[in-house]
C-alpha cells in the first residue's frame, strides 16, 4: 500500500467508492489493499484481522461490485448472496451498512433472524431480494421449511465465524455451506484462527482458501489502559461505583454469566446509577431498543453478557469494566476493544478472583500488555 493508493485503484464503481467516503471510508487500509484483489476476483478467501479493521466494508464493497457486473444478473428471484452473522445485533449492523452502499445501486437486501416476523422476512425474500443477512438459526428453520433456497448463493460471507464455532455452529454452517452453489465464492472473516476453524476450512473447501491475514500493529490500542482488581464479594460493587464515577463516556459492563445482569443492575439502581442491560435472551426489539438508547447517550451504561463483545461500531465508550474475568484471551480482546476507537483514549478494568490468576498471566502473555494491579 502506497500513501497514494486510492478506492478507484481497484475498480470499483465511482458510485461504490462515494459510498465508501460516505461510511469514512476515503483511502483503502491494509485489510482492504490485501483482500480486494482476491475478493473481486471471484477466490475463496479467509480473511483473519483484528475487530475494528474494516472487515465489514471490506467484503460489502467487493460483494457490490461484483453483483454490479452484467454476468451477475439472476432471472430467478432468489438471493445471489449470503451474509451470515453469530448475533442478531452484528447482523442489523451489516444490514444498515450494506443498505448505505447498496443504494446508488437499487440493490435490495433482507434480514433474516430470530425475535422478528417471519412472515414478513419471506415476503421480503419472494419480493425479490439479492442480499441475504442472517443468522444461523432462524435461516435453517426457514431452509427446512422450503421457504428459503439456498441453491442460487453464488456467495456465501460467514463473520466471525470463529465465534459460530465457540457457540456451538459448526454443523450448522456446513450444512449452509453445502445448500449453496457448488461453485460460489466463500469469504470466512475471523479475528482468529483457532485448530475448528482450521477444520472447517478443510470440510468447507478441501482445495483450500487465500489466507489474508493482517496482523495488528500492536494487540491493543497504544492509547488505552488496563487495570486489574485482585477482588470479590461486596468490594467489587464497591469498585464499580468508583469506577463509573469517574468515567468519560459510556461504560459497559461484561459479566459472564446472564444471571449476574439483574443482580448487577439492581445493585446499580439502588445507588441511583441508571444502566440499560443485553443479553441473548431478551426479545429482539428489547435489545435493538436497549443498544440505541445506549448508543444515543454519551454518558450512558450498559450491562451485558458477550453478546456485545464483537461486532458493534459503537465510539465514545470511555470505560469496560470486566465485572467477571474474561474466560479466555480471546474474549479479553473483544470486551476491551469496545473502547479506545477511532483513536479515543480507553480504560479496560477487570475484576479477577484468586482462582483466575492464570487467565490474567494469559492475557499478559498474548497481549504483552502489563495489567496495572489497583487493588
Amino acid at each position: 500500500m502506497t500513501p497514494d493508493t486510492n478506492l478507484s485503484d481497484f475498480g470499483f464503481d465511482p458510485r461504490l467508492c462515494a459510498a465508501m467516503a460516505r461510511e469514512g471510508v476515503a483511502h483503502p487500509n491494509e485489510v482492504q489493499v490485501k483482500s480486494w484483489p482476491h475478493l473481486l476476483s471471484g477466490r475463496d478467501v479467509i480473511l483473519t484481522a483484528q475487530t475494528g479493521s474494516g472487515k465489514t466494508i471490506t467484503y460489502l464493497a467487493a460483494l457490490l461490485q461484483r453483483l454490479m457486473a452484467p454476468t451477475a444478473a439472476n432471472p430467478i428471484p432468489a438471493p445471489q448472496a449470503l451474509i451470515l452473522s453469530p448475533t442478531r445485533e452484528l447482523a442489523m449492523q451489516i444490514a444498515g451498512i450494506l443498505r448505505n452502499l447498496a443504494r446508488p445501486f437499487g440493490i435490495s437486501s433482507v434480514v433474516i433472524m430470530g425475535g422478528e416476523d417471519r412472515a414478513r422476512q419471506i415476503k421480503k425474500l419472494e419480493s425479490g431480494a439479492r442480499i441475504m443477512v442472517a443468522t444461523p438459526g432462524r435461516l435453517i428453520d426457514l431452509r427446512r421449511d422450503g421457504a428459503v433456497t439456498l441453491s442460487h448463493i453464488a456467495t456465501l460471507i460467514i463473520d466471525e465465524v470463529d465465534r459460530l464455532l465457540d457457540e456451538g455452529f459448526a454443523a450448522e454452517v456446513l450444512e449452509i455451506a453445502a445448500g449453496c452453489a457448488d461453485d460460489a465464492q466463500l469469504i470466512l472473516c475471523s479475528a482468529t484462527f483457532p485448530a475448528a476453524l482450521k477444520d472447517l476450512t478443510q470440510q468447507i473447501r478441501p482445495k483450500g482458501f487465500i489466507r489474508v491475514d493482517v496482523k495488528p500493529e500492536a494487540a491493543m490500542p497504544r492509547q488505552m489502559h488496563h487495570q486489574l482488581a485482585f477482588i470479590t464479594g461486596q468490594v467489587k460493587g464497591d469498585l464499580l461505583l468508583a469506577s463509573l464515577q469517574a468515567r468519560r463516556g459510556r461504560a459497559i459492563i461484561f459479566v459472564n454469566m446472564k444471571a449476574e445482569i439483574d443482580a448487577v443492575t439492581r445493585f446499580l439502581r439502588k445507588a441511583g446509577v441508571m444502566a440499560d442491560i443485553l443479553h441473548g435472551d431478551m426479545r429482539q426489539a428489547a435489545r435493538t431498543k436497549a443498544l440505541r438508547h445506549f448508543s444515543e447517550g454519551r454518558d450512558h451504561i450498559l450491562v451485558t453478557t458477550d453478546v456485545a463483545a464483537r461486532g458493534l461500531d459503537i465510539n465514545d465508550v470511555g470505560l469496560v469494566v470486566n465485572y467477571d474475568f474474561p474466560p479466555s484471551v480471546e474474549t479479553y480482546i473483544h470486551r476491551a476493544g469496545r473502547t479506545a476507537r477511532a483513536g479515543s483514549r480507553g480504560l479496560a478494568i477487570s475484576f479477577c478472583g484468586p482462582e483466575k490468576r492464570h487467565l490474567v498471566r494469559e492475557v499478559e502473555k498474548a497481549t504483552k500488555i502489563r495489567l496495572k494491579v489497583i487493588a
